[in-house]
Formats: structure tokens, sequence, C-alpha cells
């Protein structure tokens, strides 16, 4: 009595040649040393155990959980990390969090270089300020100042 019982193959694994041997995986997947992981995962071998790890929040693909190659819908990268838009990744403590962009900036880089502008603001030397302003540089502090009254455009 020589029976054969079917296994199931791995998670996210499409064609196996064991319970543990992917071949190839199912769509939105990829195919690392025979294992399979979502396409928002990262994977880790330890002690010949592996599995798949979640990349950081908003992060669509990584390679481990500091290191973010694309991000999701809503969200920028900036030096291997991803914030949502109008935010940029600071250091801090050897941790990266998500600081606000300077006011009326879309996307940004730090604190003092926008890329794009908000709805109803414009581009001026990397900053974003309203139609009727004009940027004010100060102590290294950059600030919108407001036009003469009647005035469309003007500078400092």
């Amino acid at each position: 009595n020589n029976t054969k019982a079917c296994q199931n193959c791995p998670t996210g694994c499409y064609n196996c040649s064991s319970s543990t041997y992917c071949l190839t995986c199912k769509t939105k997947n990829y195919l690392i040393d025979n294992y399979c992981c979502n396409l928002t995962q990262y994977y880790i071998s330890s002690s010949g155990i592996k599995s798949c790890h979640q990349c950081p929040s908003g992060c669509y693909n990584c390679s481990n959980s500091t290191n973010c190659y694309t991000c999701s819908t809503n969200f920028t990268l900036n030096n291997n990390y991803c914030c949502v838009l109008g935010q940029y990744p600071q250091l801090a403590n050897g941790s990266k969090s998500c600081l606000p962009c300077p006011s009326g900036c879309y996307n940004c880089t730090n604190a003092s270089s926008c890329f794009s502008c908000l709805p109803n603001f414009i581009m001026i030397n990397n900053f974003c300020c309203r139609a009727g302003q004009f940027v004010s540089n100060q102590n290294g502090i950059a600030t919108c100042g407001s036009c003469a009254f009647g005035c469309s455009s003007c500078s400092s």
C-alpha cells in the first residue's frame, strides 16, 4: 500500500517541488532562494528558517526594514525612506521619521528645498509662496513676504 498524498505549496507559491521548495510564485510575489514573498515584503533567511517581513509603512518594495526602493501611492521616496507627500525624512538618534515640508510645499527634500508646490502656490527659488508674495531670506530662514498693495508680483 504505497499511496502518495498531495501537499500544499508554501504561501505565495504557484508551483513547487515540495512543501518547502518553490519553483514559481503567484502574481504580485517574487522568488528568492526558492521562497516566495509578497512585493511589499522583504526576505530573511536565518539559521535555515526562511521568512518574509512587511516593508515599513508607505513602502511598496524594500530590501530590509530601513531600505525602501519604491513607495506606495501618495508617498514619496527620499534617501531610501517613504514619507507621505508633503513630508520629508529626518534621521535622528539612529531612526528615521517624517517631518512636514515648508508651508505651501507639496514635495520637498528638506525644510528649505521644495520640488513642487500645492495648488495656488508658485515656486520661487525652491520655495513656495502665494501669488502676490516674494521670498525673503532672513538669517538663513526663507519666508514669504507680501508685495505692496495692488502688485501681483514683486521681489524683496
